[in-house]
């Protein structure tokens, strides 16, 4: 169980943190990040005044649909991504940034692939009903919070 479970997706940055699993049980789809994410100091259920790094934390996307993948090369190379290389971990993912519109959850990236390959960014994209960040102690401050202020 989570400590703490939020749908507050706007003051939650992944910038720079892995996905490390991909789960998928009974029409959610779980992602979980084994390094945390950072919850900015404006979200509600962050109380310390600074803008933290989470342990372990994931997000769930309920009742979701793995919709599309593609991963590109600098040689502008394509391939498409299934919801089975995700789960079995053909590769690692990093999120530069992700969007939520219209229950669509997109994550762009950079591939660590496994093993070393020509690709180097992606494209996943998820539609869900509902989407819940979890985590449940703070091991830090964020990289972006200014520790002078």
């Amino acid at each position: 169980m989570w400590k703490h479970q939020s749908d507050d997706m706007n003051n939650i940055s992944l910038h720079d943190h892995s996905i490390d699993e991909l789960v998928i049980h009974d029409g959610d789809i779980s992602l979980i990040f084994n390094n945390g994410f950072d919850i900015a100091k404006t979200h509600p259920l962050n109380s310390t005044g600074q803008s933290k790094l989470t342990g372990k934390a994931q997000i769930i996307l309920k009742c979701a649909k793995f919709l599309h993948g593609t991963i590109y090369s600098s040689q502008s190379e394509e391939r498409e991504i299934t919801i089975s290389m995700m789960e079995n971990k053909i590769f690692d993912f990093e999120v530069l940034e992700f969007k939520i519109e219209d229950n669509l959850f997109s994550l762009h990236g950079i591939v660590h692939e496994k093993p070393n390959s020509s690709f180097d960014s992606a494209e996943l994209t998820f539609r869900f009903s509902d989407i819940v960040s979890c985590w449940n102690e703070y091991n830090g401050d964020s990289w972006f919070e200014d520790s002078s202020t």
